[in-house]
């Protein structure tokens, strides 16, 4: 081992992924929280646990999938949606000061009904160099596999 980070959670880490364009990588845990840890010096940089809006609860993570071209990662719930972060520091949300403070998505898919399992993006580069800080490109869609017997594909617009 060579070394260990503590989440600070009681619940059991499900998801963790390494980013493709930054030296970051992420977790999330059964009890609904997500960090980003810098790979560099093995620390968490940023920690929050993902509350449904609807009745304040923690939803859970289950998988998680960094995209190959900008710092965005996707994350699956045992609610059924997708969810999709930014990756550099999970912030969106912006103060009446106007500096970034709250965990916001960037964007929420629904369309299982039920806990999602996995999450997957397609391998859609030429080479390892289309892989690097492309900021124009994002992969086409992303599939899932659920508790509800389906696997579904949903197409990647983040700006809608």
């Amino acid at each position: 081992v060579l070394d260990i980070i503590k989440t600070g959670d009681d619940g059991s880490v499900e998801a963790l992924n390494c980013s493709w364009t930054h030296p970051l990588f992420a977790f999330g845990s059964i009890t609904g929280v997500l960090g980003i840890c810098d790979a560099h010096t093995i620390r968490v940089r940023q920690k929050w646990t993902y509350i449904d809006e609807d009745d304040a609860q923690p939803i859970g993570i289950t998988s998680l999938c960094w995209s190959r071209y900008k710092p965005i990662f996707f994350t699956a719930t045992t609610k059924g949606s997708i969810v999709a972060w930014c990756g550099i520091t999970g912030l969106t949300g912006k103060s009446s000061s106007g500096l970034l403070t709250e965990k916001t998505p960037l964007k929420i898919w629904w369309g299982h009904k039920a806990m999602i399992l996995y999450l997957t993006l397609p391998p859609f580069c030429k080479s390892i160099d289309d892989n690097n800080n492309n900021n124009d490109k994002i992969e086409p869609f992303l599939c899932t596999a659920s508790d509800d017997t389906t696997i579904r594909y949903f197409a990647i617009d983040i700006s809608s």
